[in-house]
């Protein structure tokens, strides 16, 4: 991550989701409720879309999107993307990461499911 272009960057964009699933798998181990273990993974996945949305997708792949409304009140998406050279390296090594955290996911659904049947 500190050899990116902006770590800080793939730092949270990595926190918020990491964090997230691993609150789900050990919720059990950090509180006993069960609506405050679900504020707290909508909260943390809420704040993955955000970041997603306005700072990683801009910054490291060059993507920008937002909902434009013309006069007569039809809502129109309007997307932007930076040329595939510049954000091909950024790109795949978080493409690669999420790759893993999500057979990583799978890997522990199905562990889960096992072990309530």
């Amino acid at each position: 991550l500190l050899r990116q272009k902006h770590p800080l960057a793939c730092f949270f964009h990595l926190f918020f989701r990491t964090s997230a699933i691993l609150i789900y798998l050990f919720c059990e181990f950090l509180s006993r409720s069960f609506i405050a273990n679900m504020v707290t993974i909508i909260l943390l996945l809420s704040c993955d879309f955000w970041t997603v949305k306005n700072v990683t997708g801009r910054l490291l792949v060059g993507l920008r999107w937002w909902n434009q409304v013309d006069e007569d009140g039809h809502s129109h998406w309007m997307f932007e993307s930076r040329s595939v050279s510049l954000a091909t390296h950024n790109f795949t090594i978080l493409q690669d990461i999420k790759t893993y955290l999500q057979l990583l996911m799978i890997m522990f659904c199905c562990k889960r499911t096992r072990s309530v049947v």
